[in-house]
């Protein structure tokens, strides 16, 4: 078996995908295990032991000639092939995009649908995002929709992107795959401290992949000086030589003989990895070292900031502590080293809100979280799990409007089947959709229902019209399902309800 995993993101993804990637070796030992990546990134993926080998795509080639004053979209698609040439060549089993991406989809349809793609073993089976033969948006899998609808910051889901790659690669995931297996050949000797693997010693990731996802350089300046007054081993600065500015401005502020060993810029990215497997506790936002330290089993003071999903991106490594901000005004740097402390320590003390016990389980809350009932709903929609009461008169209202319209819609379709050519009920139709994605914009509580709802929409794609007007019941009929469920509940519980309450305007 020849599998093809896509992951065209940046490091913490790549890392995210190593779990996955020990997984499905896992259940198929004998399998050949192939990744695409962006050749910047293409480290990362040198450093996941399970694979058998790395394509590399050169995206700044590729769009290069986009980006000119007169587009050379001929020499971009050339360039394109070219990269893709080798890889057609592969008789692939199975091609699992986790790349989540619209370029990503395109680049799947290309590698399926190429001359000679079709051989005795016949096409592969395909997982993730990818393409219709008319260019529409093709939705492969069930894991895969729900990321579509349902993942990223501010939006309610609170499953790790770790566990959702396992579930749109069709793999059950054991704490036992959370591992980076090799330590780096290239020698650490010019530490020039006797505390290394002795674990005497804390890594500070003062940078991350973007600059709202980290603290300002004063900040962090506060930070190591509150260190330093908890804790007696050394400080270790990791990062890429794009992070050295931050660190300079932290270092020329510090006074004293204590000061933080700065090795940004100095090691590779497997000898950075050996740093964080050895350290008694990595503190950074988030990063892919954050990714590194849950292969490693390096516990995290993770400083989390709204612009990311704690849930989909945090540390998952035993012990770890994630700390939810909206700005770094939220939390003293003597709040941050006492975490710290109490992390070095073994202690339950603390005030983080959520900590980490098993790669496998999602974070345990310490306090209330915000959207708290969305994630409820969305555990119902997608889980099994028991819907939630209703939070409020507004939600009610929200779920009748939504049942309401939806039925208009049904309505509408039965008639569509008797006269085809009725302009009219198309116009109903598109009116009935515009009002369910304004219900979902007024009356945040309902998001959820109404993400699925369009996402199922769009994985019906193009068709005769006979199946298409069944598959647009059949998604009418399922949202139909999702809400009348709720309605039940609204009436069995109709203290919330009666004619007093407040309707939702539309205007």
């Amino acid at each position: 078996m020849k599998i093809l995993i896509l992951q065209l993101a940046r490091l913490g993804d790549i890392f995210q995908t190593a779990p996955v990637v020990n997984a499905l070796k896992r259940i198929h030992p004998n399998c050949e295990i192939h990744m695409l990546v962006r050749k910047t990134f293409s480290v990362a993926a040198e450093m996941i032991n399970g694979l058998d080998h790395i394509w590399t795509l050169d995206t700044r080639k590729i769009l290069e000639p986009l980006i000119d004053e007169r587009p050379q979209i001929q020499s971009s698609v050339t360039e394109l092939l070219a990269n893709l040439d080798e890889i057609k060549a592969v008789d692939y089993d199975q091609i699992i995009n986790l790349s989540f991406s619209p370029f990503s989809s395109y680049l799947v349809y290309e590698l399926t649908n190429a001359t000679g793609v079709d051989t005795k073993q016949g096409a592969p089976t395909i997982k993730g995002y990818s393409r219709l033969s008319d260019g529409y948006f093709d939705i492969k899998d069930d894991a895969s929709a729900y990321f579509y609808a349902q993942v990223g910051p501010g939006r309610s889901n609170r499953l790790h992107l770790t566990s959702l790659f396992g579930h749109v690669a069709g793999v059950e995931l054991i704490e036992s795959d959370w591992r980076m297996d090799h330590p780096s050949s290239e020698s650490l000797e010019f530490l020039d401290y006797e505390n290394y693997k002795q674990k005497m010693y804390i890594a500070v990731h003062l940078g991350a992949s973007q600059l709202d996802k980290t603290l300002s350089w004063s900040k962090w300046l506060q930070v190591v000086r509150k260190l330093y007054d908890q804790f007696q081993g050394d400080i270790v600065f990791i990062g890429t030589t794009s992070e050295q500015e931050i660190a300079d401005k932290v270092l020329l502020s510090l006074s004293g003989d204590r000061r933080p060993v700065n090795l940004i810029g100095k090691t590779t990215m497997s000898q950075a990895a050996d740093l964080i497997r050895h350290a008694r506790l990595l503190i950074g936002g988030d990063s892919g070292p954050v990714q590194i330290a849950s292969l490693v089993e390096t516990p995290v003071l993770n400083i989390s900031f709204a612009t990311v999903s704690c849930w989909e991106t945090g540390p998952l490594s035993k012990g770890s502590r994630i700390i939810p901000i909206q700005d770094e005004k939220d939390i003293s740097a003597e709040e941050l080293a006492k975490e710290a402390f109490y992390m070095l320590q073994d202690s339950d003390q603390g005030m983080a809100k959520l900590r980490v016990e098993s790669p496998l389980l999602a974070p345990k809350e310490y306090g209330e979280m915000p959207r708290e009932f969305e994630w409820k709903l969305l555990q119902g929609i997608y889980m099994e799990g028991e819907f939630p009461r209703p939070i409020h008169d507004h939600y009610i209202d929200a779920v009748i409007r939504l049942a309401e319209t939806n039925r208009l819609a049904m309505e509408q379709i039965e008639v569509l089947k008797i006269n085809q050519g009725n302009a009219t009920i198309g116009l109903i139709l598109d009116q009935a959709d515009e009002i369910i994605r304004e219900i979902g914009r007024l009356v945040p509580e309902v998001e959820p229902l109404v993400s699925w709802y369009f996402t199922e929409k769009i994985r019906i794609g193009p068709m005769d019209f006979d199946r298409l007007v069944e598959a647009t019941m059949n998604v009418h009929s399922g949202f139909a399902g999702l809400l009348e469920v709720r309605c039940l509940e609204i009436n069995d519980g109709n203290e919330m309800g009666g004619d007093s309450r407040d309707e939702i305007s539309l205007e």
